[in-house]
């Protein structure tokens, strides 16, 4: 997420809140990390849907946390790439 956000061209500055990266890391990790013995804990649809279901929880809260954290501040003075995307 962040690699990518940092590969974001806008016509702004992206500040980001430290706390709230911090926390989507070490929530996503945390559930992530859970997810996996969950999940292979056993054969049975129970055991395998517990773990896809933290790891569906470790990707949410990592992705809405973490975009939480940016805030972008306009800033039109910024050029943006003529190779950029539209």
């Amino acid at each position: 997420h962040y690699t990518g956000m940092a590969a974001f061209d806008l016509a702004g500055t992206i500040i980001w809140n430290v706390d709230l990266v911090a926390a989507s890391i070490i929530f996503g990790g945390l559930f992530g990390a859970i997810a996996l013995p969950v999940g292979l804990h056993g054969t049975t649809a129970r055991w395998r849907a517990g773990g896809a279901l933290l790891l569906t929880l470790a990707i949410c809260s990592h992705h809405f946390i973490g975009m939480s954290a940016a805030s972008i501040i306009p800033n039109p003075s910024i050029p943006i790439s003529s190779l950029s995307i539209p």
